[in-house]
């Protein structure tokens, strides 16, 4: 699935949670279907680093293909 923005980060602990977005996404794949330009908004949960917790982020962009 190409996104825009490429990729999705946590900026208070520097991780890449791509994956975790991509993994919201597919769960709506019917809603997506042939909906090329098609805006979103997910909700995922940052893992946390050493010593913090872990914590929701809001993400959003677009789906370019699937």
């Amino acid at each position: 699935m190409d996104l825009t923005p490429q990729e999705y980060r946590c900026a208070d602990h520097d991780l890449d949670l791509t994956e975790l977005v991509q993994e919201q996404l597919a769960e709506r794949t019917p809603a997506l279907m042939g909906r090329q330009g098609k805006q979103f908004r997910v909700i995922v949960t940052c893992p946390g680093g050493p010593g913090s917790s872990s914590h929701r982020l809001s993400f959003t962009g677009t789906v370019q293909s699937r």
